[in-house]
């Protein structure tokens, strides 16, 4: 699958080389499932961000032709304004989210929850790991950015 992202993950002597090795696992898993906790899993693996931040961003936050991702300083545990520089594939995701939206709304989630106007719920990114039934945790993934990063 095209979507699968082997050269981040196989840097990693940790969780990330689980990720993908030679086309067979877990991103390429994800990628095969549909809907917007699918995406929105990929979509935090590629960015390593916060569960909190990936369900909450609105689309004002995106900036998909300079490939940016610009989270305010009042959404940062740390106080500071963050730019986050998206890949071909993070901007590919965002992409298939425009396209299964029937209007983008600014201030509306990019990965909008079950109820209108709301985000994903805490849980809603667990559950692609879930189907899998994969040991992996959410946080584990930017955990291991940090531990290898």
């Amino acid at each position: 699958m095209s979507g699968c992202f082997s050269a981040l993950c196989c840097r990693s002597p940790s969780l990330l080389t689980r990720v993908t090795i030679n086309g067979g696992g877990l991103c390429c898993q994800l990628a095969g499932q549909s809907g917007v906790s699918a995406r929105a899993l990929d979509f935090l693996i590629l960015t390593a961000a916060r569960s909190g931040e990936v369900r909450e961003v609105p689309w004002g936050e995106l900036d998909l032709i300079a490939k940016v991702w610009t989270v305010p300083a009042v959404k940062m545990k740390a106080g500071r304004k963050h730019r986050v520089p998206l890949s071909s594939r993070a901007v590919q995701i965002v992409a298939e989210m425009v396209e299964n939206r029937s209007e983008v709304v600014e201030g509306s989630y990019v990965f909008p929850g079950a109820k209108h106007g709301k985000p994903l719920s805490v849980m809603a990114l667990d559950m692609p790991l879930r189907r899998l039934k994969s040991s992996d945790t959410v946080h584990g993934f930017r955990s291991s950015f940090r531990d290898w990063g």
